[in-house]
């Protein structure tokens, strides 16, 4: 579980959209029915989206709506989503630490983007 949150998880509202389609493993999701669930937006709803189709955790199906379905094409990507699912129900908090340690890291260009602009005392 913790390779997925290093490798694919950078924040919350990812986790959730990925956490929604897993749940329900049978259903097929449109960019709406995540987008009324996340309630983010919908831009980011479909980015999300296609990140995880492209690395094959999630299907797309392109025929009218496009809908969008949790099915992994490792074994052990399936088990490492369904334990995420498990640990986010019983201790969610130590999820969002996970995710916000991976992307507060020291070589995050986010952060040291802001580190440049930290004002300092003279």
């Amino acid at each position: 579980m913790r390779q997925l949150i290093e490798r694919h998880l950078t924040s919350i509202e990812q986790t959730e959209i990925l956490l929604l389609l897993a749940k329900n493993p049978a259903a097929k999701f449109t960019v709406q029915n995540v987008y009324n669930v996340i309630l983010s937006t919908k831009l980011s709803v479909v980015a999300w989206l296609e990140y995880f189709v492209q690395e094959k955790i999630v299907q797309r199906s392109d025929n009218s709506p496009i809908s969008y379905q949790f099915a992994p094409d490792r074994m052990e990507v399936r088990s490492a989503v369904l334990a995420l699912v498990e640990t986010y129900q019983a201790r969610p908090v130590r999820v969002i630490e996970a995710i916000y340690q991976r992307s507060s890291s020291q070589n995050d260009p986010a952060r040291m983007f802001a580190e440049a602009f930290r004002l300092r005392k003279p």
